[in-house]
C-alpha cells in the first residue's frame, strides 16, 4: 500500500484525460485497501479482490466522469462498498432460488400434522416468495439478512450503515407483512 505523491483530485483529472501512468498510480495506491474494505462487506478475499479489480476497470471505462468527482477518496470506497453490497444482495436472490428448490423454506410442517394434509406446501412456500420480493427492496434485503441469513440486527446496521432500530423496525414491518399474508392465505395463522 503505497500512498500517491500527488492528491487524488490532480491524479482523477489526470486519468479522466485518459492518462495510464495515473490510473496506475492510483491502482497501486488504492488496490490493497480497497481489498481490505470489500473484504469487511463480503468477507472473503478473492471475492473481494475480483469486486475492486471489476470497480478499476468500470472506473478506466468511464474516466471522463471522473473530473467532476468532488471527493475522489469517497468517491471509491462509495464505489467499492456499493459493488459489495450489490454482490451480497445478488448472493441472497441466489441463496434464495437454491432454498426455494429444497423441501420447506420458511415454514414446515411435520409430516402426520393436520396441516401438512390440508396444506398444498408448495403453493404456500410460493405465495411467501412472492409476498417476500413484493417488499420494498431495503426491507427485502434486511429481512433476507437477518431471517434467513441469521445476522444480527447490529450487524446489519452497521453493513448497511443504518441504525440497529431502523433495522429491528424493517424486519418487524417485513414480519407484519408476511403475516398477514399468511393469514389471507390460510385463513389462520400457523404457530
Amino acid at each position: 500500500m503505497v500512498k500517491p505523491v500527488r492528491s487524488l483530485s490532480t491524479i482523477f483529472h489526470d486519468i479522466s484525460s485518459g492518462k495510464e501512468p495515473a490510473f496506475n498510480e492510483l491502482f497501486t495506491a488504492y488496490y490493497e485497501k480497497l481489498i481490505l474494505f470489500a473484504k469487511y462487506y463480503v468477507k472473503q478475499k478473492e471475492i473481494a479482490e475480483e469486486l475492486v479489480s471489476a470497480f478499476f476497470v468500470r472506473l478506466w471505462l468511464k474516466r471522463a466522469q471522473l473530473s467532476t468527482v468532488g471527493n475522489p477518496a469517497g468517491f471509491l470506497y462509495s464505489g467499492v462498498k456499493n459493488a459489495a453490497l450489490n454482490h451480497i444482495r445478488d448472493q441472497q436472490k441466489h441463496n434464495i432460488m437454491i432454498r426455494e428448490q429444497e423441501a420447506g423454506e420458511l415454514f414446515q410442517f411435520p409430516e402426520n400434522s393436520d396441516a401438512a394434509k390440508t396444506v398444498d406446501q408448495k403453493e404456500l412456500q410460493e405465495q411467501l416468495r412472492k409476498a417476500i420480493a413484493a417488499l420494498p427492496e431495503q426491507r427485502q434485503l434486511i429481512f433476507r439478512l437477518v431471517k434467513e441469513d441469521g445476522l444480527k440486527c447490529k450487524e446489519v446496521a452497521t453493513l448497511l450503515d443504518l441504525s440497529v432500530r431502523t433495522i429491528e423496525n424493517q424486519v418487524y414491518h417485513a414480519l407484519k407483512s408476511l403475516s398477514a399474508t399468511i393469514r389471507s392465505y390460510l385463513g389462520y395463522l400457523p404457530k
